[in-house]
């Protein structure tokens, strides 16, 4: 059977990473990937970006992190063509929100740079009320504030129902750890889809 190509996607500082770990216990033969993927130049630049490093515009922070995913397409793809379970922490879909979110670029302007690319056969949204999580924001981040975060979450929800996303999964997080991923885990378990599939956003 086909590899699931599984994406997790959430708010800053919201404990997406946490149950990204959680999941490469629970299945240790799954590959992770990061978005921005900085093993390229390209992902390279999209962290200068967010640290405040170097400044871009938003639309060609848009196009960057678009480049970015493209690039890591095939990677991916021949992973699940080898039957391959596939994790991606972070998306598109952050991308879209995130640039969307700013309001110089509306959403369908921002999901351009990424339509049809590869659809996940599951995106798990985690996230928590902006104003619960406002603590954990270092300030490093140029994105780390309630406001923007409340921007961003309305966007996400936008998102998840625009045609060509696959099947979508909002788990909010406030259960505690381990009652979150049992959601996470059970959303998984009753995904059927499987393999590679192109059209995102079509």
């Amino acid at each position: 059977m086909p590899g699931q190509f599984i994406v997790v996607e959430g708010l800053d500082r919201c404990g997406k990473d946490t149950q990204i770990n959680l999941l490469l216990q629970s299945m240790p033969d799954a590959i992770k990937f990061n978005f921005p993927n900085e093993q390229l130049e390209s992902g390279r630049k999209c962290r200068q970006y967010l640290l405040q490093q170097i400044q871009l515009s938003d639309f060609e922070i848009n196009e960057l992190y678009a480049l970015n995913r493209r690039e890591t397409m095939p990677e991916i793809v021949k992973l699940l063509n080898e039957n391959k379970t596939v994790i991606c922490s972070r998306y598109a879909f952050s991308g879209v929100a995130y640039t969307s979110a700013k309001g110089n670029m509306t959403l369908e302007e921002a999901l351009q740079a990424d339509k049809g690319i590869l659809i996940p056969n599951i995106t798990l949204f985690i996230y928590s009320e902006p104003k619960d999580i406002q603590q954990r924001f270092n300030g490093n981040d140029r994105y780390e504030n309630v406001e923007f975060q409340e921007k961003v979450l309305n966007q996400f929800r936008q998102i998840k129902n625009h045609c060509g996303v696959g099947q979508w999964k909002e788990i909010l997080v406030n259960k505690g750890i381990e009652e979150t991923f049992k959601e996470v885990k059970q959303a998984i378990q009753e995904c059927t889809e499987t393999g590679v599939k192109y059209g995102l956003f079509e």
